[in-house]
């Protein structure tokens, strides 16, 4: 029904309109605007009695009606059940009236657990005594509460729903982080926030010198959510000025680069790390470093020159161990520097991969090693001894080695030799054979 200032306002019009209607209730009111405001008011009469059941009125901005800003009550009635056979005696029961409104609207009516509608509701003819009232509406909690109605009684319910909520707890490492939920701020972490309506949120960790740290939770009905969140720090900076350029830098262990003689990392991630500088000849420059965030370290390695061992001799070879537990024999006749020990790597391998193995291979403080080539592994054989090479001057296996020469009739096969005659073959390089790594003289 829309209101205007010539509508039913005369209560005597009012309800001789609504018997013509054959309505139970009618709404009538007044609309009235003064300036940018409008002045509004409404009630709903009972037809029969004449009893305004319900009246609001309200003073409101014009461009502020908000869409039902008055949502008259449905009227709903309880009835009565008569025993089967007792209609002519039966005796009705003491009545009176509820009026219930929830804001929000539009919840389940429950009366003794007996579905009565929607709010908001005048209930009438409403058996006289103690009575449970439930209103259920999605996303609140349940509303319950035990009344006593006396007969003729008129028992008015306003009723604010509580939304259902939970709550988050929030720990960061390390602690004193902003914590925002939906970018608003909710203060600094550790931090509980509690009455948080269910549902997701964008929660936000800032904290200086740290990378802002963002995650989506969802929050449950009366669930407490713990979450921890590791910040990390942001990035340093790290400058590696060597003096004896080129040298390979290696970090964690891994290789990052060749300090010619700088090398620089402009993000650089904060925590220790530790650095080793390496280069041939010289002794393996290390230390460990702790970057921090937006700050920069600078290293400066003078390498110190490896001291020449001058080792055990036997006959023209000279066995040294200028790392320890890496020990390499040096032939004095061809100058060749080889690995002592017959099986480095703790495998037989393929032709390709030990090309590679070898390459790839830092070992007693060099990097320049390789796969040796048939001719230069026929010159450490001794076929009067078993395995067939110098075993007072070398660790030898009783087996076949591979060499780096290819056999040019067919390139797929490649050249071993086998020290436990000293023979040569040629085989797939497919085939896995056992490698001893070579490199040029000191």
């Amino acid at each position: 029904m829309k209101f205007s200032s010539e509508g039913l306002t005369d209560p005597a019009q009012s309800k001789q309109f609504g018997k013509m209607s054959q309505a139970d209730a009618i709404l009538t009111g007044t609309y009235f605007e003064k300036g940018k405001q409008v002045q509004i008011s409404a009630k709903l009469v009972n037809i029969e009695t004449g009893e305004v059941v319900w009246a609001d009125n309200v003073s409101i901005a014009k461009e502020e009606i908000p869409l039902g800003l008055f949502q008259p009550p449905n009227i709903y009635q309880e009835t009565q059940i008569i025993p089967a056979g007792e209609k002519e005696k039966y005796k009705p029961k003491p009545t009176g009236k509820l009026i219930l409104n929830s804001d929000p609207p539009q919840a389940e009516i429950y009366l003794d657990a007996k579905a009565m509608g929607i709010t908001p509701a005048i209930l009438q003819s409403v058996i006289a005594g103690e009575r449970n009232i439930t209103l259920i509406k999605e996303g609140y909690e349940d509303y319950i509460e035990k009344i006593t109605l006396n007969p003729n009684e008129t028992v008015n319910k306003d009723i604010k729903m509580k939304k259902k909520a939970g709550a988050l707890s929030i720990e960061t490492v390390p602690s004193g982080a902003e914590i925002y939920i939906d970018g608003y701020k909710k203060g600094v972490s550790p931090i509980t926030i509690n009455n948080l309506i269910i549902g997701k949120y964008k929660i936000k960790a800032i904290k200086e010198n740290y990378e802002v740290y963002e995650k989506e939770v969802t929050i449950e009905y009366k669930v407490t959510n713990k979450e921890t969140f590791n910040l990390t720090e942001e990035p340093g900076s790290l400058l590696i000025k060597v003096e004896q350029p080129p040298a390979n830098v290696y970090i964690d262990d891994e290789l990052k680069g060749k300090a010619d003689p700088k090398l620089s990392f402009e993000k650089f991630p904060s925590g220790v790390h530790t650095i080793k500088i390496k280069k041939d000849g010289y002794e393996d420059y290390e230390k460990t470093i702790t970057i921090h965030a937006n700050k920069g370290e600078t290293i400066s390695a003078i390498l110190k020159k490896r001291q020449a061992e001058e080792g055990k001799k036997i006959g023209q070879y000279i066995i040294k161990e200028p790392v320890k537990c890496e020990k390499v024999v040096t032939d004095t006749v061809t100058n060749l520097m080889w690995v002592w020990e017959g099986n480095l790597a703790g495998r037989k391998m393929g032709w390709y991969i030990a090309i590679k193995y070898c390459e790839n291979l830092s070992y007693a403080g060099y990097s320049d090693w390789r796969l040796p080539t048939e001719d230069e592994l026929g010159t450490v054989i001794k076929k009067d001894e078993r395995p067939a090479i110098n075993n007072q001057a070398f660790d030898c296996l009783n087996d076949c080695y591979w060499s780096a020469t290819e056999y040019v009739p067919n390139t797929t096969t490649a050249m071993i030799v086998c020290f436990n005659y000293g023979n040569v073959y040629n085989y797939n390089k497919t085939n896995t054979y056992y490698v001893r790594p070579v490199r040029g003289g000191p």
